[in-house]
């Protein structure tokens, strides 16, 4: 009897940067998910998304190339299976009934949200990670003027339009593993990262669940 082996995984590939692999982020518009599209449209992937309705990120992605949905309903999925995702990324906005979010699960696309995604996405990278109440886009992109001034292209992956370089994300040139600074606190939870900023915390965009 031959055995087969099972095909690569999504997050697999992604570490190994296939770049025949196929991403769509629902909730591209986002803070959270638009400097990661940016990110992986410049890496070389197929990326493409939706969102509810077309913002400035969005309009500047589908400029450079990324297919953007100005809407989430399930026929973005189902009737381009020529586009299928191999993944579908979603952010915390994203409720369980969403339509998109359905049909994904109806065809058998894996789901993920940033903690599962980043850690591939950043498997060969150095992270620099970012977080705390205030302050935290203004740091992320005085770390990234102070390596370009060393001469070290590095990227960056912020929820605020970067004071470097007027968009909020960016794969950067340098060699794999040099390095990428990324805000948010995901990061420090999942201990992915070479070095940690930490402001000041206190109490903001707090979220209450009635028990």
């Amino acid at each position: 009897m031959t055995i087969h082996p099972l095909p690569p995984t999504w997050s697999t590939r992604l570490a190994a940067e296939d770049k025949s692999l196929r991403v769509h982020l629902l909730g591209i518009g986002g803070s959270g998910l638009a400097p990661i599209a940016t990110v992986l449209h410049e890496m070389g992937f197929i990326v493409s998304g939706s969102d509810a309705q077309t913002n400035p990120r969005t309009d500047a992605l589908a400029a450079q190339g990324v297919i953007v949905y100005p809407s989430q309903i399930a026929a973005n999925l189902v009737d381009h299976p020529e586009r299928r995702p191999d993944v579908v990324l979603i952010s915390s906005a994203v409720a369980v009934d969403n339509p998109e979010r359905a049909a994904a699960e109806t065809l058998g696309i894996p789901i993920a949200k940033r903690r599962d995604f980043l850690p591939a996405l950043l498997a060969q990278r150095q992270v620099i990670a970012v977080a705390g109440t205030h302050g935290k886009s203004t740091t992320t992109a005085m770390i990234v003027r102070a390596f370009q001034e060393c001469g070290i292209d590095a990227g960056y992956i912020v929820g605020g339009l970067a004071l470097v370089r007027r968009a909020s994300g960016r794969a950067g040139r340098a060699a794999a593993g040099v390095g990428i600074v990324i805000q948010g606190i995901v990061l420090l939870l999942l201990d992915v990262f070479l070095a940690g900023v930490f402001h000041q915390h206190t109490r903001d965009h707090a979220r209450r669940t009635e028990s």
